[in-house]
């Protein structure tokens, strides 16, 4: 019997020393993940606005030039991320705004950055998504990316759209992008969300630019 109490006892105090040790450890990294986060969040404005300066930045870097460059503003429930030239007249490089909506299989997050009179795609990035690797998923490579800088947003496309997807191997103009291969619902996804929010955006903005 006192066998038995030993051995629960014993079971007790491991499983009292495991589980104090696991919380102090969830609260001793809780900070560095929220700065890990942070960091990676000021990387996607930073690139998006084309202020990252070229080369890979560390923490303290991403950091500081964040703070010096870029200011966050609320302007009628739209976040906006406005990025500066690095001089005395500060004058505005462009906007950065978050973008999002559903895919194939999950929501898709975003950063989508508009030049200063709001005309021009200057940079757009993919934040979280869950599509299919090698198919949707491709949504975060640079050359799919790279296709929307310099896009136009004043007007609408033959098709009715600020920005349309179209097949690989078609001649774009202005409005349009290559869509991936065997992706089609993915990229019908991103083209719906990014043409509503793109819609949004100027509307929201013509009210009262920050």
């Amino acid at each position: 019997m006192k066998e038995k109490a030993y051995i629960i006892g014993y079971m007790a105090v491991v499983a009292a020393v495991f589980t104090t040790g696991v919380t102090f450890a969830k609260i001793a990294t809780q900070e560095q993940v929220r700065l890990n986060a942070e960091v990676r969040f000021q990387r996607v404005v930073l690139r998006v606005l084309g202020l990252t300066e070229g080369g890979r930045l560390s923490k303290k870097e991403v950091g500081d030039l964040f703070r010096r460059r870029v200011t966050e503003k609320n302007v009628q429930d739209l976040t906006v991320y406005t990025g500066y030239t690095d001089d005395e007249k500060r004058q505005v490089i462009g906007y950065a705004f978050p973008i999002g909506g559903m895919g194939l299989w999950s929501k898709i997050e975003g950063m989508l950055a508009l030049g200063p009179d709001l005309d021009t795609i200057i940079g757009i990035d993919f934040t979280r998504q869950g599509e299919t690797p090698g198919l949707g998923a491709r949504i975060t490579e640079e050359w799919f990316k790279s296709q929307f800088e310099g896009k136009s947003v004043t007007s609408r496309g033959k098709g009715g759209e600020y920005i349309r997807f179209v097949s690989s191997d078609k001649p774009l103009d202005k409005h349009e992008v290559h869509g991936i291969t065997g992706a089609t619902i993915t990229t019908k996804g991103v083209e719906s969300f990014l043409n509503r929010d793109i819609e949004r955006i100027r509307a929201t903005m013509k009210k009262g630019a920050p």
